[in-house]
């Protein structure tokens, strides 16, 4: 074992040597082939620990420049953008020479397989219709909303009083994370994992996701010769990975086993592809997993933190269920054993102060931080800034939510008006979207996220039922909770919080 091991570090240390060598041969050419301000990737690893924050100073002290460039170490270099016309010619303009590199796909093919969020082309294209296809279907909306309700009913309100009652402190980012894993088990398979239950019992499949997550994002963000090598004599993290990916896929094929034998009529999404194959389905659904669970609770979980810094914008929300309740109750009474596939969310639809609210919050926190795409051929973006075959374009949402130039002198305000514009007939807020280049918290194009419909209703629902109970109050108060950004924007301490029960 130790002869292994020595072989490892000394393969690493010799890999870093050729890398180190070629990345200066290639660090010239990069600098003089953008006209984009450009720093040493050394600075990345220095502020590694408050990274965005960071960058966000970077593109403050850079104005009037909205693109800068990192030259790494080790060949190659990465832009950063927050400019709106760069996004748009990158997801829609000429998404023709842009693509998933491969640097990302290999390290997230071990989880994700060949799923959406790793792959391009015609690949992508007949993944993107047939996830568009169910995902925006009124009997799709109609499911989400069924089994959100029941959850929030037979769950979540129980649990919550039960700590009301006992004034418990509890961390409410994974009381959270634990409902929207409950949520995209019964939405991907009509599987309930019964994480959110009383006995809050270990969350065994949930952590093997994550943690397979978290070492794919490490993977893109180091050296590959030392990942593959650890992956080669199977050791460190490449060994935990194997290991916790073959748990979580291993469970997802088990259910898709039963399923299938019990010919199952549901509306989940295995339920309605089952002649899809089982690879497929198991990595579709893992995508689900990445794009649904991680991403909403982190909006869910800076949202109510928000909302407790806010209490204005806290009470006008309150006011807006308070509007709302009666109908959304009689709705739901009336469509009990109803077949009919018509839309019955529309009274979340006429919440739209709360829509802002969340706008608003992903503005300033939004769940996947950044996104971009690798050139295949050289290009030039609409800011003048020269690409290279090869160079990897990000843009930086963190950074474009605290941007004076697109949000105005308040921007680090949470304000939802600057989302809405009152109706000159009625009186009434309208919502005011903005293009997903100015908010790609969705992504963006032809890229753009495409469940963000159910998305909004899962946390409108969680909203209603949880804040017109109840009153989050935060445990340590006045203090913005330190973030970590992979592989979603969450509380490093998580949110420690009490409950208090409304009358």
């Amino acid at each position: 074992m130790a002869y292994i091991d020595l072989f490892f570090y000394l393969f690493a240390f010799f890999g870093i040597l050729i890398f180190a060598y070629l990345s200066r041969q290639k660090q010239n050419s990069f600098q003089s082939a953008t006209n984009s301000k450009s720093y040493p990737f050394k600075d990345v690893i220095k502020n590694r620990h408050r990274l965005l924050q960071w960058t966000c100073e970077i593109f403050e002290s850079s104005r009037p420049s909205t693109t800068i460039n990192f030259h790494g170490p080790f060949g190659g270099g990465l832009i950063f953008t927050t400019n709106p016309s760069n996004i748009q010619h990158i997801f829609k303009t000429r998404i023709d020479i842009y693509q998933k590199g491969k640097a990302y796909t290999k390290s997230m093919t071990n989880v994700l397989g060949d799923g959406i969020f790793v792959s391009n082309g015609e690949n992508w294209k007949t993944q993107k219709h047939l996830l568009n296809h169910y995902l925006n279907q009124n009997a799709h909306h109609k499911f989400v909303e069924s089994i959100t309700r029941k959850k929030l009913f037979d769950n979540m309100v129980p649990i919550l009083s039960a700590f009301a009652a006992n004034e418990t402190i509890f961390d409410f980012q994974k009381i959270i994370r634990r409902l929207m894993y409950d949520l995209a088990f019964q939405i991907a398979l009509d599987f309930d994992l019964k994480y959110l239950s009383p006995a809050l019992p270990e969350t065994v499949v949930a952590d093997a996701f994550e943690r397979a997550l978290e070492i794919s994002f490490s993977r893109y963000l180091s050296i590959p010769v030392i990942w593959k090598a650890k992956r080669f004599l199977n050791k460190g993290t490449e060994r935990e990975l194997k290991l916790a990916i073959n748990q979580v896929r291993w469970f997802i094929e088990k259910i898709i086993m039963e399923k299938k034998e019990k010919n199952s009529s549901s509306a989940d999404f295995c339920s309605k592809n089952q002649d899809l194959g089982e690879k497929f389905l198991v990595d579709e659904i893992l995508n689900f997993l990445l794009a649904s669970q991680g991403t909403i609770s982190s909006a869910l979980t800076w949202f109510f933190w928000l909302l407790s810094q806010n209490s204005d914008v806290e009470t006008q929300i309150i006011n807006e269920i308070e509007e709302n309740i009666k109908e959304i109750e009689e709705k739901h009474e009336e469509s009990r054993g109803s077949t009919s596939t018509s839309a019955n969310n529309s009274m979340y639809k006429k919440m739209v102060y709360t829509h802002a609210s969340l706008c608003e919050s992903m503005r300033l926190y939004p769940p996947v931080p950044s996104g971009g795409m690798d050139a295949m051929q050289d290009d030039v973006l609409p800011d003048g800034t020269i690409v290279k075959k090869g160079m990897s374009i990000m843009y930086n949402a963190y950074a474009m939510g605290r941007s004076q130039e697109l949000w105005g002198s308040d921007y680090m305000k949470f304000r939802p008006e600057r989302w809405l514009e009152r109706d000159v007939s009625t009186g009434e807020w309208c919502f005011v979207p903005r293009p997903s280049f100015v908010y790609p918290v969705f992504q963006a194009g032809l890229r753009v996220c495409l469940g963000r419909v159910s998305a909004f209703l899962q946390m409108k629902m969680v909203v209603c039922h949880v804040l017109r109970r109840f009153k989050v109050v935060p445990v340590v108060k006045g203090v913005e909770p330190v973030q970590i950004s992979f592989p979603t924007l969450r509380m490093k301490e998580g949110f420690p919080v009490w409950i208090i029960e409304r009358c």
